[in-house]
């Protein structure tokens, strides 16, 4: 008994998100970069790192501010900031209103850069 063609059709359009590499299954982000997916005894594997490596060693932070990937919104995540009271915010690196800015910012130093590279050459 096989499955339907818009059971098929839904499968397919699931599976295009994942990618396998030998045994390793890894989720194509909204970045296009590739999360490795953990099973249980590996994400509690990474929750024991993050205590002993980083909170152990310098201390619970006050405040754990990452971006909006769903690597860092887990139940693993949030019951390690509960544990250490730590308080866990969510933040978005590109700000649309601001690349207009940061790209004139941008083209004014390459400008002063050559402006500066031609008063160079005009002393040699």
């Amino acid at each position: 008994m096989g499955a339907s063609k818009i059971n098929n059709k839904t499968l397919r359009r699931l599976a295009i998100d994942f990618y396998f590499d030998g045994e390793t299954l890894y989720k194509k982000s909204s970045d296009r970069t590739l999360l490795r997916c953990l099973d249980d005894v590996e994400a509690k594997c990474g929750k024991k790192i993050l205590e002993r490596d980083l909170i152990c060693r310098y201390g619970p932070l006050e405040n754990i501010i990452t971006n909006n990937a769903q690597n860092f919104n887990s139940k693993m995540i949030i019951e390690l900031c509960a544990k250490w009271k730590m308080k866990h915010s969510n933040s978005s690196l590109y700000r649309l209103k601001m690349n207009g800015s940061v790209e004139a910012a941008k083209e004014n130093v390459k400008e002063d850069y050559f402006e500066y590279g031609s008063h160079l050459q005009g002393l040699a």
